[in-house]
């Protein structure tokens, strides 16, 4: 219970929330305590990775049109079923199409397939998103994303 705590604290202080009843705030310690995390959960943290500020209640809409009009693309079915689990690969491609300079980091072949499951693993392992002994296919725990969320602000720390 503890670690929770210090996890949302965490990434409330990076993300520099408000600390305000039914805020952010809520929706990160609601999320911490998710055993599989869900389509709507990424494209909630994604969207708040790239600058969103608005409520995480209610309809995911407006999160996904800010990721689409800040350059973020996901595959056309990847947000299709939006309450569907979300597996480690789906992530890691997401969030490595929001870092600002993940094409220049990618491998050849992450170039060449940039939509690839596959490739984006390999290139999320290669930059610490994922930890090394995680399978594409695997669930993806509330907790775990935004472990994931913080390895991503860090890598986006270090090149300014």
């Amino acid at each position: 219970m503890f670690v929770r705590v210090c996890l949302c604290l965490f990434v409330s202080h990076l993300l520099s929330f408000p600390v305000q009843a039914g805020s952010e705030n809520d929706y990160f310690r609601a999320l911490v305590k998710k055993p599989i995390a869900t389509k709507e959960d990424l494209a909630r943290v994604v969207a708040r990775f790239k600058g969103y500020r608005g409520p995480a209640s209610g309809d995911v809409a407006p999160e996904l049109q800010y990721l689409l009009d800040h350059g973020v693309q996901f595959r056309k079915n990847a947000m299709r079923v939006i309450r569907e689990p979300v597996t480690k690969a789906d992530a890691v491609l997401l969030f490595l199409n929001a870092m600002d300079a993940a094409a220049d980091q990618r491998g050849v072949m992450g170039r060449l397939f940039p939509r690839s499951l596959r490739f984006a693993a390999r290139d999320g392992k290669a930059q610490r998103l994922l930890p090394a002994d995680s399978y594409i296919r695997e669930y993806l725990s509330g907790a775990e994303l935004l472990a994931m969320l913080g390895r991503a602000i860090e890598q986006r720390e270090k090149k300014r």
